[in-house]
Formats: structure tokens, C-alpha cells, sequence
């Protein structure tokens, strides 16, 4: 791309050593993405494994999700002040050296809270080292840094190595164990920091920036609050909501969090997550609209995960065969959203339409199927078109995202973007999941009880015992199928609602990205006024 009165940027990556082929050198940074995206705190694909290992809760493990992608969500607006103030080879390494240890410390944590604390840490080492991997080498995916091309690519990396590392844990779980798993990411890691050592060099594109005017103490309670949610909706089923002292001190604790951060953020000069972003247009609406897809989209974490459990009696190893289709279906949401947006040139909100029709008629195929006894290969299409939702979802609402959002800001958008991606929108549609499954499973119970006598029990040709198993398996499949069909009416409902939004049908053009040195530049102007000013900003 050629910035306005400027020259072309061209690609180059100068950290690694002479020695390296040029052709060569972006390929490494790509395998290295790969690991970092391969990597979790705890790997769900072996989750039946860590709960009878370890004697965890289910919400236990998920708890553990919640941390690492906490870590990753609040970690966004310092991504670049990082970048300008430590070498790529600095950063690289040591998110390398830190997820290698997270990943051992994960293993044999002796509790939940160091466990949830590892995995947190590894969310930041996570988001770090991708986002080093990746900036290094968007002009050489897209020399016009277009995200229109740059998104898409990146989400097969985010989306598709989530199915992979499901498929890998499951079976490196079934024939070593679930902490084989970790044991292998942290060698992976260790060869990965080896090869930056030889490979690699210390290169700073400028001078660096300082790290003062960033807010930690409003970073601090951001996270703080994004953890209380997690930690309450997670828990909410098991301890019976407000009737558990714990989860009454827990939700009182997330709004006095929330209250201070949202204040600090109108007195600090420079907060981590300006107030004034919610003033952009449009961006309380992708919000909403990413917080409905993500909890649409929580179905695969708790009906699909109790259907193949309960309904189907899965062990994590057969569930890890249907990631194949899923990673299909990343695939081609991602393909088809490259074609949508760069090719044909149509608006990323009618992509988002096609995203949440898609998702419906994965939601709609899962409640005219589901069935005791179904054939594997059922499954197939269902998993298909959810990741091919998934994947125009998320690749739609973060280019609009980019597109209303100033550079300066759109880091702090992606931080809110990604608490509600992440974790809000998952969680808020887990717990009303979990919370109408047992619902129907009692509301169902008692209509079949009306029916269920002693001469019906005397003229059935199996015993008494086997009869209440099959009548409360049957009773799972149809609490499972009446969800389905009450959000698959949700999902068509807002991808109809957003087929009438009124919106340019073409895009003309695309956003143009600056030079990392022109950022560099204008944010140790940034710093440097900070200073200047910091008699009016409260201390951190």
C-alpha cells in the first residue's frame, strides 16, 4: 500500500539473521502463530480425562477457559506498546519461555486458583506471541495491509487451530494421559524459543516507547470484573444462584468492579478503555450483535456437549472425529468471506446476515435430527455450517469494528469486542442453557408421570428400572430439542432484524492501514504529551 504522499511499503524482516532464506523466513513465522494458537491453559478436547484425573467440577475446567481468554481479551490495548518498547525476538521468546512453563505449571497446579492463574498468564503469552507473529508478516499476506484479506486468513489460523488441538488433545489424552498433552505443548514451546535464539536477532524498528500514561490500575479492574462474570454465570446452576452466599458476594463484587472502572475511565487523562469509544456509530450495535451470535453459538458447548455425552454416550476420542467437519466449515466461512468482502466488494453487515441464517439452519437441522441412536455421519453438516457461522461472524464484525474505529482506538474496541466474543456472550448463553435444560428435564418429568402407572408398568415387557432409564433418556433428547427449537426462532429472529438494517449494499474502497514507524512515532508523541501533563491525571 502507499500511504498518502509517501513511498510503498515493502516487506522485510529484519530481526532474522542473514543466514535464513528470505523466502523461508515468513513461512517460520506462520508455523509459529500455529503454535501459539494450538496452545490453552487446559484442553477441553481431553476434558472428560481432566475431570476424572483431577476430580474437578466440569465448571472447573471451563473456569479454566474463561481465564485464558480473559487473559487474551484484556491484554489487546498494550499490544502495540509492547511492540514499541521490547525487540520482536524479546517478545517472542518470552512468550515462548512463559507458555512452556504455564503449560507444566497448568499440569500439576495444587489447586484451582494457582491452576486458573497459570491459565490466565497464558492467555497474555497466547495473544502476545500471535499478534508479534502476525504483524510481522501482514504485508507479506496483504502488501495493502487490506484486512478485507488480512481477517480471513487470520481467523484460519484463531478458528482453525481450536478444532486441531481438540483432535490432538483427545487422542494424546486417550494414549498417554491429559497432562501428555501439556508435557507436548511445552516442548514445542522450548524448540520454538530454541529456534528464535539461532534465528532470530535483536532489531528495533525506532526507539522504544516508555510505558507510562498506560493505566494498569483500570486494566487491573477490567480484568478483575471480566472474571467476576465469568466466575458468576459459570458457577450460577451449580451453587443455585443468589440462593449461594458465594455467588451473592461474587455478583455484588462484579458491580462495585464495574462501577470503578467505568469512573476511573472518566478520570484518568489517558484510561486504558476510553468512554468515548461508545460514542463511535455503530459500535454498541456490533456489541450486541457479537453478545447474541456468541451466546447462539454457546449451544455447541452445552446441548451438543450433553447430546453426544448423555444421548449418544461419546467418549471424547469419537467426539474428536467430527472436528474434521468443523474445520471444513472454518474453512470455507473464511474462503467465502475473503470472496464476499475483497472479490464482490458487499457490505460486512449483510455477511453478518448470512452468518446468523447459516447458524440457524444449524440450530434448525439439530432439532429436526436429534434422536436416540443417530448415525455419526449426521453430524456432519450440522458441524459444517455452525463453523462456516462462526467463521463469517467473527471475520464481518471485526472488520466493521476496524472500519468505524480510529487506529488509536480500535485496540481498546477490540478489547470490549473480545470480552463479549470471548467470554460474556459464551457464558451468558451457557447458563441459560444449563438453567432451561433442567427446567424442561422437570417439566417433562411430570407430564410423563401422568402417564406412568402401575398397569402401564405391569404390561411392559421390560422391567421397571430399564423402563425409567429409557423414559428419562428420552426425556434429555427432548429438553435438548425444544432448546434448540427456541433458539434457532432467536437466531432467525436477529438475522431478519439485521437483513431490514438499512446499510450501503457495496463498499467502495477499504481502510487504510499505516506504517508500524508512523505509529511508532505518533505514540511517543502520545507518551510525551502525557508527561507533560501528568499533573492531571490521577495516579496509578
Amino acid at each position: 500500500m502507499a500511504m498518502a504522499g509517501g513511498p510503498p511499503m515493502t516487506f522485510s524482516m529484519p530481526m532474522m539473521r542473514d543466514f535464513v532464506p528470505q523466502k523461508l523466513r515468513p513461512w517460520i513465522y506462520v508455523v509459529f502463530a500455529f503454535c501459539f494458537q494450538l496452545s490453552g491453559g487446559m484442553y477441553l478436547g481431553a476434558l472428560n480425562e481432566i475431570v476424572s484425573g483431577k476430580q474437578y467440577m466440569l465448571e472447573d475446567v471451563l473456569m479454566c477457559l474463561y481465564c485464558n481468554l480473559a487473559g487474551m481479551a484484556i491484554y489487546f490495548p498494550i499490544l502495540f506498546r509492547m511492540k514499541f518498547r521490547f525487540t520482536n525476538k524479546t517478545l517472542l521468546m518470552g512468550a515462548a519461555l512463559g507458555m512452556a512453563a504455564c503449560q507444566l505449571g497448568a499440569a500439576y497446579a495444587p489447586n484451582l486458583p494457582t491452576l486458573w492463574l497459570f491459565c490466565l498468564v497464558a492467555g497474555f503469552c497466547k495473544i502476545q506471541g500471535t499478534f508479534e507473529c502476525m504483524s510481522n508478516i501482514q504485508l507479506w499476506i496483504t502488501p495493502p495491509r487490506d484486512f478485507r484479506v488480512f481477517f480471513p486468513v487470520l481467523h484460519i489460523f484463531i478458528l482453525g487451530s481450536m478444532q486441531v488441538s481438540d483432535y490432538v488433545a483427545a487422542h494424546v489424552a486417550n494414549a498417554y494421559g491429559w497432562q501428555s498433552m501439556h508435557w507436548l505443548m511445552s516442548a514445542i514451546f522450548l524448540t520454538v524459543a530454541l529456534v528464535l535464539m539461532l534465528i532470530t536477532r535483536r532489531v528495533h524498528i525506532m526507539p522504544p516507547v516508555s510505558f507510562r500514561g498506560i493505566d494498569w490500575l483500570g486494566a487491573a479492574l477490567w480484568l478483575a470484573w471480566l472474571l467476576q462474570v465469568a466466575f458468576f454465570f459459570n458457577y450460577g446452576s451449580t451453587y443455585d444462584w443468589l440462593h449461594s452466599k458465594t455467588l451473592r458476594a461474587v455478583g455484588m463484587a462484579s458491580i462495585l468492579t464495574l462501577a470503578a472502572a467505568v469512573a476511573r475511565s472518566f478520570l484518568v487523562a489517558q484510561p486504558y478503555i476510553s468512554p468515548g469509544i461508545w460514542k463511535v456509530k455503530n459500535f454498541f450495535l456490533v456489541i450486541v450483535v457479537t453478545t447474541l451470535a456468541e451466546a447462539f453459538l454457546a449451544t455447541e458447548h452445552v446441548l451438543e456437549e450433553i447430546f453426544y455425552e448423555e444421548g449418544m454416550k461419546y467418549t471424547d476420542l469419537m467426539g474428536a472425529q467430527l472436528d474434521a467437519w468443523s474445520l471444513l466449515g472454518v474453512v470455507l466461512g473464511c474462503a467465502f468471506s475473503y470472496v464476499w468482502m475483497k472479490k464482490l466488494g458487499l457490505s460486512y453487515l449483510r455477511l453478518t446476515t448470512i452468518g446468523f441464517l447459516t447458524l440457524a439452519a444449524y440450530l434448525i437441522i439439530f432439532y429436526t435430527t436429534v434422536q436416540p441412536g443417530l448415525n455419526i455421519e449426521a453430524f456432519r453438516l450440522p458441524l459444517v455450517l455452525r463453523s462456516f457461522a462462526y467463521a463469517a461472524l467473527s471475520i464481518s464484525l471485526m472488520t466493521m469494528l476496524h472500519d468505524m474505529m480510529t487506529f488509536e482506538t480500535f485496540f481498546q474496541a477490540l478489547s470490549l469486542f473480545n470480552m463479549t466474543h470471548m467470554i460474556i456472550g459464551g457464558v451468558l448463553g451457557a447458563a441459560v442453557y444449563t438453567q432451561g435444560f433442567k427446567f424442561y428435564i422437570q417439566d417433562n418429568l411430570v407430564r410423563y408421570a401422568e402417564s406412568f402407572d402401575h398397569i402401564a408398568v405391569s404390561r411392559s415387557p421390560i422391567g421397571f428400572a430399564e423402563r425409567m432409564e429409557a423414559i428419562l433418556h428420552n426425556i434429555e433428547v427432548m429438553s435438548i430439542k425444544q432448546l434448540y427449537g427456541w433458539v434457532a426462532y432467536a437466531c432467525i429472529a436477529v438475522g431478519l432484524t439485521l437483513l431490514l438494517y438499512k446499510v450501503p449494499l457495496v463498499r467502495v474502497g477499504f481502510k487504510k492501514m499505516k506504517n508500524w514507524k508512523d505509529v511508532g512515532r505518533k505514540l511517543r508523541r502520545k507518551v510525551r504529551r502525557a508527561e507533560g501533563s501528568a499533573a492531571r491525571r490521577l495516579p496509578v
